[in-house]
């Protein structure tokens, strides 16, 4: 008994730590503002919807951009991206390619321009864990590419009840992609997987970033998106924000911190984010957020809130806790608050239960007094994978928040590595009007087509959802 107890309080121990343990310099990077001109930042969107016929259209930017600047690029290029695999569920379906897309166009450029320094991040889950031979991965290594697996290791954990087992017990036996037994969890008929791979995904974190940094002629440019270059998510609803100029020293010196705790080293050499010049002359004050800083900025920004402004906030996965009282407090005090929500109906061809947003959807109207107006992306198959947090201020300036995060405690508690841009400007600029439109677009359903629906036609009010959604919140099991 006394040992049963010993362990009992050293895998608590463990588990307190790992919650709360700092995070590698380099992570939860708040940086200095930098202006930006008017030509030099953009909006991107990726929609999938209905027209008037009941025809399902694509409207796709974000890849193709992805796409222009790895050929345009000579000198570098940085991607850090979450998913790329060519993992397919039930049905083996793939709007469009976009993984061997990708990694056939870098090793193009590559070999187009053999002093181009590339540098690719990604997440350990495409090799599930260094258990699985990943094909598009092996091709950028074999033409001379930098690819880094990050060590999601080195982030907190959240999973309270396996992480502190896997980390005392688990971690130490690594990983074999020749010696798999079980099947593929992700890829219908794919190589046999070893049971440490099934182990480690009990972890439930990941380096969702989404980044892209190349030189564009005598500048470099940046982009921040919730679009994975992943073909299942190739027909997915997305967001996205492209800037030129400096800011891309601050996502390089957050990404070196990835490479360098990962056992790499990015192909880059900057000078220090902080000695960067900027002025104030210019239309957008632009800062990039990471991890908890994004939590801050949001919670801050929400709660804030009153009389004549307004909030709009398009999400694929909204839980968070404080989260949920920021946006009722600037409801309380009256703000005008538009939400638009994914109904977690699909997920790569297999049903999902609803959690988190058709129990947080029905809180959120009833804690508010109907107060919210709430509205459904309407998905066929795919998801509104969209993060997006846009502010008009009663003042004529406006501020938005986009990028890789979904508003959960696993994306915004230090758990998942994440990155956003924040942009402040006039309501009347072209960038804040440019995503204006866009909002009011999908909520009012313009042209006929049909993009969301009322809360009512996708709602589901069930409780056993709520208690599954708050346990999964509390205790770190849920996947979102």
């Amino acid at each position: 008994m006394q040992y049963v107890l010993i362990l009992f309080g050293w895998l608590v121990a463990v588990g307190i730590y790992q919650d709360n343990k700092p995070l590698p310099e380099g992570l939860n990077y708040r940086s200095a503002p930098q202006w930006v001109a008017e030509e030099d930042i953009e909006f991107l969107a990726d929609l999938t919807y209905e027209d008037s016929s009941g025809n399902v259209i694509y409207e796709q930017e974000i890849f193709d951009t992805i796409d222009s600047l790895v050929l345009n690029a000579q000198r570098y290029i940085l991607i850090d991206m979450f998913l790329f695999n060519s993992f397919k569920g039930p049905g083996n379906y793939a709007y469009r390619e976009l993984t061997p897309l990708l990694a056939d166009r870098l090793v193009q450029q590559k070999s187009n321009f053999p002093d181009l320094k590339i540098d690719f991040i990604t997440d350990p889950l495409n090799t599930l864990y260094n258990g699985y031979d990943a094909p598009e991965l092996n091709l950028l290594q074999d033409n001379n590419i930098n690819v880094i697996i990050t060590d999601m290791r080195k982030s907190r954990d959240n999973a309270y009840l396996f992480s502190p087992v896997w980390r005392t017990f688990i971690q130490w036996f690594g990983n074999n992609s020749a010696k798999g037994w079980l099947r593929h969890p992700l890829l219908i008929g794919g190589d046999k997987v070893t049971l440490r791979s099934y182990l480690a995904f009990g972890n439930l974190k990941a380096n969702h970033r989404k980044v892209v940094v190349a030189d564009s002629g005598d500048q470099m440019v940046s982009l921040i998106t919730s679009h994975n270059t992943h073909s299942a998510s190739s027909d997915f609803s997305n967001v996205g924000l492209m800037v030129k100029g400096n800011i891309y020293k601050d996502i390089l010196y957050s990404e070196r911190a990835i490479a360098e705790f990962s056992d790499g080293r990015l192909n880059y050499e900057f000078d220090p984010p902080k000695s960067h010049k900027t002025t104030t002359d210019l239309p957008y004050k632009v800062t990039f957020l990471t991890e908890m800083q994004i939590n801050d900025e949001l919670v801050n920004s929400f709660k804030s809130l009153g009389t004549g402004d307004s909030l709009r906030i398009a999400a694929f996965y909204l839980s968070k806790r404080d989260i949920i009282r920021s946006i009722l407090k600037a409801a309380e005090n009256g703000t005008d608050v538009k939400i638009i929500l994914d109904p977690n109906r699909h997920g790569f061809g297999y049903e999902k239960y609803g959690t988190p947003n058709q129990p947080v959807a029905r809180e959120l109207l009833t804690k508010s007094k109907n107060k919210i107006n709430l509205r459904w992306y309407l998905t066929h198959g795919e998801q509104f994978h969209t993060k997006l947090n846009f502010i008009k201020y009663v003042n004529g300036t406006s501020k938005v928040i986009l990028g890789n995060s979904n508003l959960t405690k696993k994306n915004l508690g230090g758990y998942n590595l994440e990155a956003e841009f924040m942009v402040e400007g006039s309501t009347n600029s072209r960038l804040m009007q440019d995503i204006n439109n866009y909002y009011e677009r999908i909520w009012n359903n313009s042209d006929g087509n049909i993009f969301t629906v009322e809360y009512d036609v996708l709602k589901d009010e069930s409780s056993v959802k709520k208690l599954r959604y708050r346990f999964g919140e509390a205790i770190g099991t849920a996947v979102y």
